[in-house]
């Protein structure tokens, strides 16, 4: 199997740990108890670890979800299918007006959508060894 390459010059710390976190997780297939002792870390750490990219995974399709909301709701302005106020259309919510306008297109400001996050490109992994565990030294014996 051919791993994923990643350039680690522009990523933060957070994402290459993420990296090798789920990587040795998927050499060890999923068991966390190695995974943990293969990367010098308690298991509840991985445990925790795996908890927050669960919440940060959540966090991110809802961002996604409103986003493509927005988009739509601004596209459907952009047709006049939506009627609002003038002070809708400037984002005063205290005095609205009291007859709604129809929108015409090029009447409101373009939100801002952010740029699609393109992946970082795939650098060659080194092979995961496992772990040794830590013991006394053999003594020698003396003939």
């Amino acid at each position: 199997m051919i791993e994923p390459i990643y350039d680690y010059s522009e990523m933060h710390l957070e994402d290459i740990e993420r990296i090798v976190i789920l990587h040795r997780l998927e050499h060890y297939l999923g068991d966390k108890e190695v995974t943990a002792r293969s990367l010098g870390v308690s298991p509840r750490t991985i445990y925790n670890k795996l908890e927050e990219y669960e919440k940060l995974k959540a966090a991110q399709k809802e961002a996604e979800v409103k986003r493509e909301a927005d988009q739509k709701e601004w596209l459907r302005r952009q047709r006049g299918e939506v009627q609002t106020t003038d002070s809708m259309m400037i984002g005063e919510t205290s005095e609205p007006m009291k007859s709604p306008k129809v929108l015409k297109p090029g009447e409101m400001s373009v939100p801002v959508i952010s740029q699609p996050v393109i992946p970082p490109p795939v650098v060659q992994l080194p092979p995961v060894q496992p772990a040794r565990r830590p013991g006394r030294p053999k003594k020698e014996v003396h003939a």
